[in-house]
């Protein structure tokens, strides 16, 4: 079993995924891709262990949202560790308090700092010690 940190990337747009993808393999992270809500949750019946999801708010058969709902009920772990994106800023705002918010477009020091919240103190620690500054 890897000790990377393992991140689930749910996306309908392949170029998003795949910017995704490549940035956070850079970093030393293992990533899973989706391409929308229902993939998502299948992948997560499947693997053995995923410690963050990354999720565009409008997807096809279950967006964003609905999969964080699902995931709350479901893998309440999960979703503490949920990092919801968006272009549609409204749509951020009315999404669940308790989840990461990072609007669309975004840079990638936002989604380090986004990724660094969900995780715990010493998951930090481990996974990222010497490439992010501490939070």
């Amino acid at each position: 079993m890897s000790s990377k940190l393992q991140v689930l990337v749910v996306d309908d747009e392949p170029d998003m995924r795949a910017f995704l993808r490549d940035f956070l393999n850079g970093i030393g992270v293992d990533v899973l891709l989706a391409e929308d809500g229902q993939s998502a949750l299948d992948l997560i019946q499947t693997s053995a262990r995923i410690d963050v999801i990354i999720a565009d708010y409008q997807m096809p058969r279950l967006n964003g949202k609905e999969l964080f709902r699902v995931l709350s009920v479901k893998h309440p772990r999960l979703a503490e560790r949920f990092i919801a994106m968006s272009s549609d800023l409204h749509a951020l705002e009315d999404f669940e308090k308790q989840c990461v918010r990072l609007p669309k477009p975004f840079r990638v020091g936002e989604l380090s700092k986004a990724l660094m919240s969900v995780l715990p103190e010493a998951d930090r620690k481990t996974h990222f010690s010497g490439i992010f500054p501490a939070q």
